[in-house]
C-alpha cells in the first residue's frame, strides 16, 4: 500500500512538471513570438548548397539556406534574378572569419547580415529571416 502512494506521488509529480513546462514554454513565451503574419509568410531556397571559402583561412563553410518572405510576388523576382542573389550569398560568406560565424551568436549575426544584404539587392524589407538547413564549418 505504501509503495502504491509513492508510486501515485512520483506521477503525480511528473504529471504536474510536464503541465507546468507546457504553460511556460508554449504559452508564457506565445508574446515573443515573431509579430510578422505568418499566414503570409512563404519560404524560397535560393538553389543547392553554398561551398566556400572562410576571409583569411584555409577552411571552409558549406550552408543550406531558405529564406523567409512576407510577400510571395518576389519569388518570381527571384528567380529571374538568382544568379545575382546567389552571388550576394556567397560573397557574404566569403567576407566572414571563422570567429565571425563561430557560435550561434556568429550564426545570427550572419543570418542578420544575409538578411540586410539581401533586402538591399532586391530593394525590399520583405525577406523576414534566413534559415540555415544544413551550416558546416571545417
Amino acid at each position: 500500500m505504501k509503495n502504491l502512494v509513492n508510486i501515485l506521488l512520483v506521477v503525480l509529480i511528473i504529471i504536474v512538471s510536464a503541465i507546468a513546462a507546457y504553460l511556460y514554454f508554449f504559452v508564457m513565451n506565445a508574446d515573443s513570438l515573431p509579430s510578422h503574419d505568418t499566414k503570409n509568410v512563404v519560404y524560397y531556397s535560393p538553389g543547392d548548397s553554398f561551398i566556400t571559402n572562410l576571409k583569411g583561412s584555409r577552411r571552409y563553410i558549406k550552408v543550406d539556406i531558405q529564406l523567409e518572405l512576407s510577400n510571395k510576388a518576389l519569388i518570381s523576382e527571384f528567380n529571374k534574378r538568382n544568379a545575382e542573389m546567389r552571388d550576394e550569398i556567397y560573397s557574404t560568406l566569403r567576407d566572414s572569419t571563422v570567429e565571425e560565424i563561430d557560435g550561434a551568436e556568429g550564426q545570427d549575426k550572419l543570418r542578420m547580415k544575409l538578411v540586410e544584404r539581401l533586402n538591399k539587392l532586391f530593394n525590399t524589407s520583405d525577406i523576414i529571416n534566413v534559415y540555415f538547413t544544413d551550416f558546416v564549418v571545417q
